[in-house]
């Protein structure tokens, strides 16, 4: 009696697990409108500045003398808790894209680009992880990061 017991136990954990992960909405999570899913992978993207005026934040603002160049970067970050199988890639709206391998979990890579200021006044600057959604991620709402540059014609001081 002991035996058949202990088998239908096992039997009934072993068919709660294949029910439980067979249907990957029963373990994901919803935060707002989006619904996350912890074992996928999950692209983020950061833009940023390293230059003459200092340094910006992820979604920070730049400001630079007009005809002035920066050097801005654009990190692309697989913060999921899987590998990503695919390749991706970031677009950065002024016309850059960046092809991005297969990143695993916690792993990250940064291209660099040029931003020329041409006339005073401000400008914002996109930048999109899996633009292409080629990947399937936990989260697809969270793929963009902005940076905003405020073109000056004078230097400014600190």
């Amino acid at each position: 009696m002991l035996k058949s017991l202990s088998f239908f136990a096992v039997l009934a954990v072993f068919v709660f697990a294949v029910l439980f992960f067979a249907n990957p909405d029963s373990v994901a999570k919803v935060v707002g409108n989006v619904k996350i899913q912890p074992w996928l992978p999950d692209y983020t993207a950061a833009i940023y500045s390293r230059g003459d005026y200092g340094d910006t934040l992820e979604e920070g603002i730049l400001i630079l003398k007009v005809g002035g160049t920066a050097q801005l970067l654009v990190t692309t970050r697989n913060s999921g808790s899987t590998a990503a199988s695919k390749v991706s890639n970031t677009v950065v709206e002024n016309g850059f894209d960046f092809s991005i391998p297969a990143l695993g979990a916690g792993r990250d890579v940064t291209k660099q680009f040029s931003f020329t200021c041409e006339k005073e006044g401000r400008r914002v600057i996109s930048a999109q992880a899996d633009y292409y959604n080629s990947v399937r991620e936990a989260n697809e709402g969270n793929n963009e990061a902005l940076i905003s540059i405020s073109c000056v014609n004078f230097s400014p001081t600190a």
